[in-house]
This record gives structure tokens, sequence and C-alpha cells, in this order.
């Protein structure tokens, strides 16, 4: 079973432990099959994107771990809790069947949030961000910044 759940608002203060949005918690258990496919995949996911922290909780050994995701899917109406269960910027991915299926919107997932929260130093224009200048103005300044750039050619 898979399963998006888009923005889960938390159910109390006490499940948001984990406030950096460059990290990706993972909810795993012990001798889930999906599970250890995630791990496999994460591995060289994550080592493309040095900027992603993965985080994994094991509900099978962490009673904290298992309470938080039994408190996010109750906010997210999903019931029974699934593993994997993915969380990135308070947004649920549940399960695992491929690289090419899940990972594929996982990738989405994490770079979305990426893009929704980048910016760029410039010494000629300042600050430039997603957020002040909008995604189709921002993608064309980023465009012709590195047009300009010689190492781009």
């Amino acid at each position: 079973m898979l399963l998006i759940i888009e923005p889960v608002a938390a159910a109390n203060e006490e499940i948001q432990h984990i406030a950096e949005s460059n990290v990706l918690e993972v909810y795993v258990r012990d001798g889930c099959p999906h599970c250890t496919k995630a791990k496999e995949f994460l591995h060289r996911f994550s080592s493309e994107r040095p900027w992603l922290h993965v985080v994994y909780h094991s509900v099978d050994h962490d009673s904290n771990a298992r309470d938080d995701l039994m408190r996010l899917a109750k906010a997210a109406s999903i019931w029974p809790p699934g593993a994997p269960t993915f969380r990135f910027n308070d947004q649920l991915l549940v399960g695992f069947d491929s690289p090419e299926y899940t990972g594929r919107l996982l990738a989405d997932l994490v770079e979305q949030s990426a893009i929704n929260s980048s910016h760029v130093e410039t010494s000629l224009f300042g600050t430039l961000s997603v957020s002040s200048l909008g995604l189709p103005l921002f993608t064309l300044a980023m465009g012709l910044l590195d047009g300009f750039n010689p190492c781009a050619m």
C-alpha cells in the first residue's frame, strides 16, 4: 500500500521534535522487506543529496518512535500506520515498493521542498529566493546567472 498525504498538521508539538527542514524521517520495522528495500535506496539517494539528513526511527525498539508514528498516522487519517513511513516537512509518504516508483515520489517530495526553501546570495542582485520572486522569475534569474558562469559552458 502506498499513500501520500499532503500537508499533515501535527497532532501536537511533541511530534515536531525535528524542526530542521532538510531532515527526512523514516519510520522502519525490523524484518520488513519494504523497509529493507527503502534503506538500500536511501543509502544512494542521500549520498546524491549531501544536504539531506536521513534519520531512522525503529518502531520495534523505540516506544517514542512508535508513539510518534501512531500520532502522525491518526493526524493524517491513516489507519493502521504502515512501514516504512517517510516524513519530510510535515508531509508523509507511506510504503515503499520500488526505486522507480516510490523512489521517484520521494525524490519529488524532497526536491520540491528544497526548491521552495532555497535562496541564492549574489553580489550583483543580493539575495534571490523562490518565495520573493516566484518560481518562473527565480528560474529565469538562475538561468541568466548561470549563463555568465564559464564553468557552465
